[in-house]
């Protein structure tokens, strides 16, 4: 428990700083490597409920960000390019939510409990 308790404030005290240093190197080229690399390791951690429950989230999240930039950028002005932009939107919105759904009901977690719940 010790040593747990040791990892779980260097874990709180390193992402900080490791969101600082990346916001350092906004602008440069291919900084989102290192935040990919980060976010792959901590995904291999996860085991596989959690792993497609992550994986349906970030595709939402990273479609919401793709419409959000994609709102302000000159293209979606036009008639057609807003209308793309919400067909795409809308698509990946469904597809996290699907897979949502289907991570929520694939089995996972402890499994069924023994009669008399021990």
């Amino acid at each position: 428990m010790r040593e747990w308790t040791k990892s779980i404030f260097s874990l709180s005290l390193a992402l900080p700083l490791f969101g600082l240093r990346q916001l350092t190197k906004l602008a440069a080229p291919g900084g989102a490597a290192e935040l990919d690399t980060v976010t792959a390791a901590a995904r291999e951690q996860l085991g596989d409920f959690l792993k497609r429950n992550f994986d349906a989230g970030d595709r939402l999240q990273r479609g919401l960000v793709d419409t959000m930039f994609n709102l302000v950028s000159g293209d979606s002005w036009s008639a057609s390019g807003a209308l793309r932009a919400t067909q795409q939107a809308a698509e990946r919105m469904a597809d996290a939510m699907g897979q949502a759904g289907q991570a929520a009901t694939r089995p996972g977690g402890w499994g069924p409990m023994p009669p008399g719940g021990g």
